[in-house]
């Protein structure tokens, strides 16, 4: 959000690419990672006031499992059976190199969990 807007003036967002008009952005970002981002400050002949240019870092939110659509929530339990019932082997002749089965992420989550300083749960 444009927090000092003038009146007459026009902004212009560009996020990956495409570009937005109004004095606020809401865009669903669905990477993440740091993102480019422009805001343009254009005048009533469309000459560029200001400009920021800079990164959005966009970061995983964690979610209520039950909160999900029907839809994502299928996909979400779809993905952890397969990961309970591939072996390692196949996986990664499916997805190739970075595959890790469910027995990977049972081993981290133990490791970053079970000492005194939990990693996992909402930091230590």
């Amino acid at each position: 959000t444009v927090e000092d807007a003038q009146e007459g003036m026009m902004y212009q967002w560009t996020w990956l690419g495409t570009k937005f008009v109004g004095p606020t952005l809401e865009v669903l970002a669905t990477e993440v990672g740091p993102k480019p981002m422009v805001l343009r400050e254009l005048d009533s002949s469309g000459s560029i006031s200001r400009e920021v240019q800079t990164e959005i870092v966009v970061k995983y939110v964690r979610r209520e499992i039950r909160s999900l659509m029907d839809e994502d929530r299928e996909a979400f339990f779809n993905a952890m059976e397969y990961l309970l019932v591939t072996p390692h082997e196949v996986g990664v002749e499916v997805y190739g190199e970075n595959y890790r089965s469910l027995k990977y992420f049972i081993g981290m989550h133990h490791t970053y969990s079970a000492d005194t300083c939990d990693r996992m749960h909402e930091g230590p």
